[in-house]
């Protein structure tokens, strides 16, 4: 699976419907975890394939895997009732093991900063030239919300520092990477597709109960991104106007203190 992974667009659509087969199982997916070089081939073919079907593919691909091996899936809030398990997602009790290996595993871990980072030295060997860095950009911010949904710590907190700030950035965790450092705004299309990640981040997490911490930490990454983009601010805001907005995410607006949503 690993070399199919790593060659061509159909070959690489093969073996992502065999690792489909897992995500049921939360004893398969524990079971992939086990295997480093096949979840860092996953990952870089997530992101650096140039295939369009094969990206789109692997992000669902890892939004199951993750939900299927979430450890503690969160209380979810429907219609103002809290409920547990959580009713719409697949996320059940795993063992946590495919978080540890992407999270936990240095080299997959940076691999990933690696390849959207625009700081990248080109004889590293996760590098990728401008277009493709895009594409991957645009995956992971596809894939974020709906893991956010499920383990928003873990993806606000740094696990290796120094490893990320070889890239260029901060140091201060996947999720803030993603949101505040990693797309150039003089790019129309990505700024637009962070525009959207922003919209589709409070969407997903206004439907979980969410902790002190949890929350504050949102707020500050929702107020870092306003100030260097006016346009997040007005982006969410806008949200309190759409039909079919629910009283959660209006409210979940409020607290992460936006703009136009008191009086709305």
């Amino acid at each position: 699976l690993t070399l199919a992974l790593a060659s061509s667009p159909p070959s690489g659509l093969l073996a992502l419907a065999i690792l489909e087969k897992a995500p049921p199982s939360a004893s398969d997916t524990a079971l992939l975890a086990t295997h480093p070089a096949l979840i860092a081939q996953l990952i870089r073919t997530w992101l650096a394939s140039p295939a369009v079907a094969v990206g789109e593919r692997a992000t669902q691909l890892l939004a199951a895997l993750l939900a299927t091996d979430c450890a503690a899936p969160p209380l979810r809030r429907d219609d103002g009732v809290i409920t547990f398990p959580a009713p719409r997602e697949k996320a059940g009790l795993g063992q946590g093991l495919l978080w540890r290996r992407i999270f936990g595993d240095k080299d997959i871990y940076a691999s990933i900063f690696a390849m959207c980072s625009a700081a990248t030295p080109e004889e590293d060997s996760n590098y990728l030239p401008g277009r493709q860095r895009s594409l991957a950009q645009a995956r992971l911010l596809r894939l974020l919300p709906l893991l956010a949904v499920l383990d928003l710590s873990t993806l606000s907190r740094s696990h290796f520092p120094d490893a990320e700030r070889s890239y260029g950035t901060s140091g201060k965790g996947l999720l803030h990477f993603s949101a505040v450092e990693m797309v150039d705004r003089e790019d129309v299309l990505m700024h637009v597709t962070l525009l959207e990640f922003f919209g589709e981040l409070v969407r997903e997490v206004s439907g979980v109960v969410l902790g002190r911490e949890e929350e504050a930490w949102l707020r500050g990454l929702v107020e870092e991104a306003g100030v260097s983009d006016q346009m997040v601010g007005g982006v969410l805001e806008a949200i309190v106007g759409e039909e079919g907005v629910t009283g959660e995410l209006v409210e979940l607006l409020r607290r992460l203190g936006i703009r136009g949503v008191e009086e709305a």
